[in-house]
């Protein structure tokens, strides 16, 4: 960081020298999404935005995942400073659409399609679908709670 500068987000644009704060805050790491947003989790929360500065902010939430045509997004948190659980949101809004899970959450891995995705959480891996979203447990007895990796092959 540059002195002189407050920790936060910035946002700067090509051929310009200018950095423009977008948010202040203690921010842990930022990833582009597939979603098509940058995700960025704190202390704080979660957000996420685009270089348009549209974001979409979400207060004790540890985790986001937009899924892949971004109309839908899954947060959580695991229960260690944060709600444990996750929550599904329409990209426009703060607010949950549904809780999901009240159970500790450590990752979200989303369809290509968009149509479901997979929670881990509590030593097990999860699955739920649109439209009714019902939790079936896909494998469980795993050690910890390390997050998996997981990748699509088609």
């Amino acid at each position: 960081m540059r002195a002189g500068m407050m920790a936060g987000i910035y946002l700067f644009e090509p051929d310009s020298s200018d950095y423009r704060l977008h948010r202040e805050g203690e921010w842990e790491q930022l990833v582009y999404d597939q979603g098509g947003m940058f995700v960025t989790t704190g202390s704080q929360g979660a957000l996420a935005f685009t270089s348009d500065e549209e974001e979409i902010y979400l207060p004790g939430e540890v985790g986001v995942r937009m899924s892949p045509l971004g109309n839908w997004i899954v947060a959580w948190g695991n229960g260690e400073g944060s709600t444990a659980g996750a929550r599904l949101y329409q990209p426009a809004s703060d607010r949950p659409l549904q809780t999901l899970t009240d159970m500790p959450v450590t990752s979200v891995y989303w369809q290509p399609d968009s149509k479901g995705f997979f929670l881990y959480g509590e030593s097990a891996l999860y699955y739920l679908r649109f439209p009714s979203l019902n939790m079936e447990e896909i494998e469980g007895g795993f050690i910890g709670n390390d997050i998996l990796e997981l990748i699509w092959v088609e």
